[in-house]
């Protein structure tokens, strides 16, 4: 089973590293590097357009996206964005806890972020 998730991380070089290390159990469906970008694309139904070019969903349609059940903000991005994203989403949001910028790190705290939330019963993979 794979859990789809959305990043809003200013890290667009890292996440690709990241995305990579995260699957087959969780796959990266749509990314945003900054606060404007994740308030538009992360609407409900996730059919916006993709301004980054990462994520399994940035080169499909919009009626073949997956959309995710969770949304994780980096720890660097502005305090509260996390409930703004979550208000617009209608998903589980997140923000994961600080950690330096090193993909093998990063990926281990989505991932514990990820059942985290399975573990609480706030999501479920498919």
């Amino acid at each position: 089973m794979t859990l789809p998730i959305a990043l809003v991380d200013g890290e667009e070089y890292l996440i690709r590293e990241v995305q990579e290390m995260l699957r087959p159990e969780i796959e990266v469906v749509h990314v945003c590097i900054d606060v404007d970008t994740a308030l538009t694309e992360l609407q409900p139904g996730f059919a916006g357009s993709h301004r980054c070019p990462v994520g399994s969903n940035a080169d499909l349609p919009p009626d073949q996206r997956r959309p995710p059940r969770a949304v994780l903000v980096d720890a660097r991005m502005p305090v509260g964005l996390e409930l703004r994203i979550g208000n617009v989403a209608g998903v589980p949001t997140v923000r994961t806890r600080p950690g330096p910028p090193a993909a093998g790190l990063v990926a281990d705290l989505i991932r514990g972020e990820v059942r985290r939330l399975i573990d609480e019963g706030a999501i479920q993979p498919e």
